[in-house]
């Protein structure tokens, strides 16, 4: 189950049970003050890749446990990728407009699922310069970039040509973490959050559930007990280290990734798992800059 509001108020919406048959959406409009109708509805898919058929699901009248609620269910839906950064507009309510984009991450044992498929995580860090160019076009051959947090306008943009990415959230001060989570994983192409490693309070709740939430594991800690998955040095792994619980293991080697296509970067990425012990048991390959001296 995963859910994103790319535009207007992000609690307002929330994915339920989904399959490749049907999503449920529910709007809680009342808790915003929202006076919603039986005009409300959602249309989709649109995507900037091309012309798409669309169609018109309408919000009913429902409950959600014990609260009323309005519910759309949207039949075989499209969700959003990469290649497909499918989205859906709300409508039909004067003064409110969102756009929501499905998708499915999930993890099973010690590995990522990408819509019931295996997937690697292969991904690079970016630059504060290259940024830039998260809004102009999808990062491609499989990578995602590792990006500091963007502007919610520029977060926009990817959600629209679908550029995938994980935000570095290291750097972001305690007393601004949760609103900075809520912020970053509104928007359906942030995929993974790293979090300080020395963050100690479960901040879950504040992230969609399309959202994984992480951090860069260093010698002197244990695995958090809100991590979803860990990201720890080449260094360490070849000495034999084991978490004290599964969960995804992304493995992370310093090199020089200035000034390399994105083609070069994967074939580095394939060339740090073939260099590994048991390489292809990681559900993550990522490369970072070298360390400055």
């Amino acid at each position: 189950m995963a859910f994103c509001i790319t535009e207007g108020d992000a609690e307002m919406l929330i994915q339920g049970s989904t399959s490749t048959i049907q999503a449920e959406i529910w709007c809680f409009p009342e808790q915003h003050g929202i006076t919603f109708s039986s005009s409300a509805f959602l249309e989709g898919p649109f995507s900037s890749r091309g012309k798409t058929l669309t169609t018109k699901f309408q919000f009913v009248p429902s409950k959600l446990g014990a609260q009323d609620a309005w519910k759309a269910t949207i039949l075989e839906p499209v969700l959003w990728s990469t290649r497909t950064p499918a989205l859906y507009e709300m409508r039909g309510i004067f003064g409110t407009s969102s756009t929501i984009g499905l998708r499915d991450i999930r993890i099973k044992g010690d590995s990522f699922y990408w819509e019931d498929r295996r997937w690697v995580a292969r991904a690079t860090a970016l630059q504060p310069r290259e940024t830039h160019l998260m809004k102009e076009s999808p990062y491609q051959d499989g990578l995602l970039p590792i990006v500091p947090p963007l502007g919610s306008a520029a977060l926009a943009q990817t959600d629209k040509i679908g550029s995938a990415m994980i935000v570095d959230a290291t750097q972001v001060k305690k007393n601004d973490l949760a609103s900075e989570i809520s912020r970053l994983s509104a928007h359906v192409s942030v995929t993974m959050i790293l979090l300080p490693n020395n963050c100690d309070e479960d901040y879950r709740d504040a992230a969609h559930s399309h959202v994984l939430l992480g951090t860069f594991l260093k010698a002197s800690r244990q695995v958090p007990e809100w991590a979803e998955f860990i990201a720890v040095s080449e260094s360490r792994l070849s000495l034999g280290w084991s978490p004290n619980r599964r969960l995804p293991i992304v493995a992370m080697r310093e090199c020089n990734t200035e000034n390399r296509s994105p083609a070069e970067l994967r074939g580095l990425c394939d060339q740090f798992q073939a260099d590994l012990d048991h390489g292809a048991d990681y559900a993550g390959l990522w490369l970072l800059p070298k360390a400055s001296s």
